[in-house]
């Protein structure tokens, strides 16, 4: 949230510029495109003339140096569509960063609102008259606020009348926010009694000073400038910062507000967790999981926690750990880990040996949000925000009745696992990657559908381009999950039930039709390689069509090149010298026999169910796709 509204005004006059400049530069394209298919069409006409015959029927025309011509015009013409779909994207991304300031305005204005409320109750007291200033220099903000929010709107071509502020009515004017969707914020403020003594001026948000008199002044001051109180919904947050993929190894390199925040968590961690655990929340549990979920972790990382069963939920209370090897959990509030080496010690040490205890081997891939603290002597712990994870395995050690889980982050802060229902998957889906879910998504299994997009999301996370090709989201009876670069489609027979699908996975994997290890993630891994495959498609700049891309894609041209080429790498090794390329593809499984397109698919979903121990053409494979998506984008 922007600090003043000068800010605001002064982030919405960017924002509108960088909208002018993206509309400008997606004009242009367009016109380059026009001309490259002018070019195009001049360029075939040409050959078709230099292709015509004389008696003798040779051709009256250069014939070579037209089609010369007309490759390059083609060349020419999928750069400059390129270059559109490129300046389109700026365009949206801009676009979005409009409406988020727009509704970032939008809050303000209904705290604002709120606090002027508030400030009509000191009005009709004994303090009435001191409260006129801050009520003219909040309404005056507010307008402007207003005025940035209304300017927005209309740089979006959404034609929306002001709800301006006035001054000096009547004490009991409606004052409730009507400009946005959140009229309802920051209503639970009260007004406290006065207790005398105070007489200190307050300052407001633009810097000036206003002496008040007796107790109002500190009333103020904890209403509109947060200054310590028990009554945290009146609090003035400081703005978190997007801190991206910092590591701290010293606390002082932390902010005061995250020191304060971490110090009160560590101290206090039941008074954070706590309400989370019941469904509630307050302000300063709000604001630490914004600190938390302003920063990412660096590079792919283990940590450990111990903890108990109670860390899975209820829905997995009951199964065993052989049954719970390929589910996922949401955790319920902010989990606390540990560095895999903190300080040498046990983290297996002193456990209750009851069976109701657990350990956790937890690895969390690059780019999660989340609090990384491990190297910070003062704390040694790392903080997440409710993450959704999947459980690799899970087995009792040694001599001992607790169970020790290997598990996976798919996601945590404000991701994917703050979706509990279809309304708020859709809401995040659309905002994440603009992809419409169909309403028939709603009777699937909610847990189920987040596990298998846990996995296409993990592949998207190393290829994004497959996020944005991805469009929709329906339901169908054809096999049980597909992906066709655009589409995600989800099989109810298997989405509906999360226990059929999770025995399906099982059996598949011990028939060897699917990869060992199967669950509802690696589908979703093994349909975003799909993606992936359309991904390289729409990057190679040799298809230069639709059509010849929906061909390549009917063909699997791409994937069987990378197919290829692996099975021959991995032939030329002490492993496969002396297999053949069906016993190669068998080894991964025996649905990967299907198409080179499945091959590929499997051996993503073998990499990533399997790890290291995954099978030698699937590594390969993986390899290789990498290395030509990034020939394809230009890089080394």
């Amino acid at each position: 949230m922007a600090k003043s509204f000068k800010e605001i005004g002064k982030k919405a006059e960017e924002l509108i510029e960088q909208g002018k400049e993206a509309d400008q530069k997606v004009q242009s394209c367009q016109a380059r495109v026009a001309a490259s298919s002018s070019r195009v069409a001049t360029a075939k006409r040409q050959l078709a003339a230099a292709s015509e015959t004389d008696e003798e029927g040779n051709p009256v025309g250069d014939v070579e140096s037209a089609r010369v011509q007309l490759n390059m015009a083609q060349n020419q013409l999928a750069a400059s569509q390129r270059a559109l779909s490129s300046a389109r994207g700026d365009a949206e991304r801009v676009r979005q960063q409009k409406n988020a300031h727009v509704h970032e305005i939008e809050r303000h204005n209904g705290v604002e609102r709120s606090n002027l409320e508030k400030l009509r109750r000191l009005r009709a007291g004994a303090f009435g008259s001191d409260s006129v200033a801050l009520t003219e220099g909040i309404a005056q903000r507010l307008n402007e606020a207003e005025d940035a929010r209304i300017t927005l709107l209309r740089s979006m071509g959404i034609e929306c009348a002001p709800d301006y502020v006035t001054v000096g009515g009547e004490s009991g004017a409606d004052l409730s926010w009507r400009g946005g969707r959140f009229s309802s914020l920051d209503t639970r403020g009260i007004t406290q009694s006065y207790q005398g003594g105070e007489t200190a001026g307050t300052p407001i948000n633009k810097g000036s000073i206003t002496p008040l008199g007796g107790g109002l002044g500190g009333l103020l001051n904890r209403i509109f400038n947060g200054d310590s109180s028990n009554d945290m919904n009146n609090i003035k947050y400081p703005d978190v910062p997007v801190a991206g993929k910092t590591r701290y190894t010293d606390k002082d390199e932390l902010s005061d507000d995250l020191f304060k925040y971490t110090n009160d968590y560590v101290e206090h961690a039941e008074k954070y967790n706590q309400p989370l655990r019941a469904n509630e929340t307050t302000a300063d549990i709000e604001h630490f999981r914004k600190l938390i979920n302003s920063h990412q972790v660096a590079e792919d990382t283990i940590y450990f926690r111990r903890a108990s069963l109670a860390d899975l939920g209820l829905k997995l209370a009951n199964l065993s750990p052989e049954e719970l090897v390929g589910h996922c959990y949401q955790f319920t509030g902010i989990m606390s880990v540990s560095s895999a080496n903190a300080s040498g010690k046990d983290m297996f040490a002193g456990a209750k040996n009851d069976g109701t205890d657990a350990t956790f081997e937890i690895l969390v891939p690059a780019g999660i949000q989340g609090l990384d603290l491990t190297q910070v002597d003062y704390y040694q712990q790392g903080m997440f925000d409710s993450p959704f994870c999947y459980i690799e395995s899970a087995t009792k050690r040694e001599g001992s009745n607790s169970t020790h889980f290997v598990v996976r982050v798919l996601s945590a802060g404000e991701g994917l696992n703050r979706a509990n229902d279809y309304e708020s998957l859709q809401k995040y889906m659309d905002s994440k990657y603009d992809m419409k879910l169909d309403d028939s998504i709603r009777k699937l299994d909610i847990d189920t559908a987040k596990s298998a997009i846990g996995g296409v999301e993990s592949v998207i996370r190393e290829y994004p381009d497959v996020g944005i090709f991805l469009k929709s989201g329906i339901t169908s009876t054809s096999g049980v999950m597909s992906c066709t670069g655009s589409k995600l489609s989800f099989n109810p027979d298997y989405f509906s039930d999360d226990k059929k699908l999770h025995n399906t996975c099982k059996d598949m994997s011990r028939q060897c039709f699917w990869v060992s290890n199967s669950s509802t993630t690696s589908i979703g891994v093994h349909e975003a390689a799909h993606g992936v495959e359309w991904a390289l498609i729409q990057a190679n700049h040799r298809y230069t069509t639709e059509a010849q891309r929906v061909d390549a894609w009917n063909s699997c041209t791409e994937a069987k090149l990378i197919v290829q080429e692996a099975c021959a790498n991995i032939q030329r090794t002490e492993y496969g010298h002396e297999k053949s390329r069906t016993e190669l593809v068998r080894s991964i499984s025996t649905y990967a026999l299907q198409s080179d397109s499945e091959t590929m698919a499997e051996a993503f979903a073998d990499v990533y169910a399997n790890g290291d121990n995954a099978k030698p053409l699937s590594k390969e494979i993986k390899r290789l796709t990498h290395l030509l998506m990034n020939k394809y984008k230009g890089g080394i």
